[in-house]
Formats: structure tokens, sequence, C-alpha cells
């Protein structure tokens, strides 16, 4: 069941890659007269199976395919029945389902309907991973963007599942600003700016040749829609036609 894996180099990672049985740790720590949490030690046990789990050979498992009708809906899914061949399974279970094999009607117990959407909130995972395809910043500052909009009150990031939901406030701005200066709502203008800003960390260009152009597009927008928004509470541009601050 053992195939190693090998790493050309260390990362940050490694520091979290223990290698240790958490005995051995736990003793260690008693000695060093260091007390553990159940909660260290929860996170340690997690690790330290998927690390062993990440050394072990591939396990095959039997994926049945289940169409449910209900209601005038169908969905599909697949689910794991049963495991054909132990390998990091040996380690990390994966849970089966005991699902019928034939046609059956089930009738509901209880039915419970929930105000939803058909497309999910984006998880702060799912926010990293568009900002990383779109090229809008980099890794270092991937969760300062996201921290950002949250103190800022245009997001609020739910407790367990980490989604990120947007508030009136944001809702308030993207309808202003789309109005005003769609262009700047674009992630090819965002990861354009970016860019230039870097250019300015570097000492490239000079940081007017940047403000101007941003500054002059919105003007310009304004002063052609004639634009003030003061009943939202949101306000781009005080002046319209003449300075913008």
């Amino acid at each position: 069941l053992l195939v190693p894996r090998y790493w050309e180099e260390g990362g940050a990672h490694e520091a979290i890659r223990p290698t240790r049985p958490l005995e051995d740790v736990e003793a260690e720590a008693l000695h060093l007269g260091v007390l553990f949490t159940k909660k260290h030690l929860s996170a340690y046990r997690m690790i330290f199976k998927r690390f062993i789990a990440s050394q072990m050979a591939s396990s095959k498992a039997l994926i049945r395919c289940y169409s449910i009708r209900a209601g005038g809906f169908e969905q599909v899914i697949r689910l794991p029945v049963a495991v054909v061949e132990d390998g990091f399974t040996k380690v990390l279970p994966l849970r089966t389902y005991s699902m019928p094999t034939k046609t059956e009607v089930v009738a509901p117990k209880s039915v419970k309907v929930y105000r939803g959407s058909l497309k999910p909130l984006p998880t702060v995972a799912d926010a990293v991973r568009m900002m990383k395809e779109v090229g809008i910043g980099r890794p270092s500052t991937y969760a300062k963007a996201i921290e950002n909009n949250r103190r800022h009150g245009y997001i609020v990031i739910s407790k367990y599942r980490q989604n990120l939901i947007p508030t009136k406030r944001a809702g308030e701005v993207v309808k202003l600003v789309r109005t005003v200066a769609p262009e700047l709502l674009t992630p090819r203008y965002t990861a354009k700016l970016m860019r230039l800003v870097e250019e300015v960390d570097t000492g490239i260009p000079y940081e007017l040749a940047i403000l101007l152009p941003v500054a002059s597009y919105i003007e310009i927008e304004l002063a052609s829609l004639q634009v003030k928004n003061s009943g939202s509470g949101v306000s781009v541009a005080e002046g319209v036609g003449g300075e913008v601050r």
C-alpha cells in the first residue's frame, strides 16, 4: 500500500506536514511541559492522517448513478456504494451508501420548502480561484482583498461554509458604478490597474500617470450622464462637470 511521493524542494507547506505519530508528539510535549488541548490533538491527527494517505496507493470504489424524480424535476447523482480495492481508504475511510438496485417509489414522510438559488454562493476559495484565473492580484494579496471588502461592508463571510454574501451596500455600489463607469467593473480593467500599481511600487511610472486616466474616465462619464446619487447614501462625486473628488 506504500507509494512514496517526493518533492523537489521545500516550501511553506512543509511546516504543517507532521511526520511523527501523535503518541510521540504527546510524549515530547509532556516532557517539555506543553499542554495540548483537544483541538490541538484533533488538528494534528487530521493532518497526520492526510499526510499518511498521500503516501499510499490509490483506492478503487464502485460508483453508481441514480436518477431521482420528484414533482416533475429530475436529479442525477453519483454515489460510492462499495470500496473495491483498498489504498488510502485504509487511513481515510470512504463513506459509502446503501442504495436500492431497482426502481423504487418512495413516499416522503414530510416536505419542507426552502427559498434558495440554483447557483450557490461563492466561497472564499472560489473567490481566490477566480482572482487567480483572471490575473487579479498575487497570492500574497488575495486574502487582503477579501478582507478589505468585508471591512468596508461589501460582503459578509458565513461562519461555517465561508460563503461570501453580498450586502445591500455592495449592490448599491455595483449598480451605481455600472451606470457611471461600467468599464471599472470588468476583471480585465482591474487586472490592468493592479499591474500599473505594481509598476509604481517598483518605480517604473509616476503615480499620477496612473491616477489621471482613471479620474478622467470617471469625470467624463459623470459629465455626460449628469449622475449624482444622493438618496442611496453612496456618493461617487461632488460637483459634476467640475473637479472629481
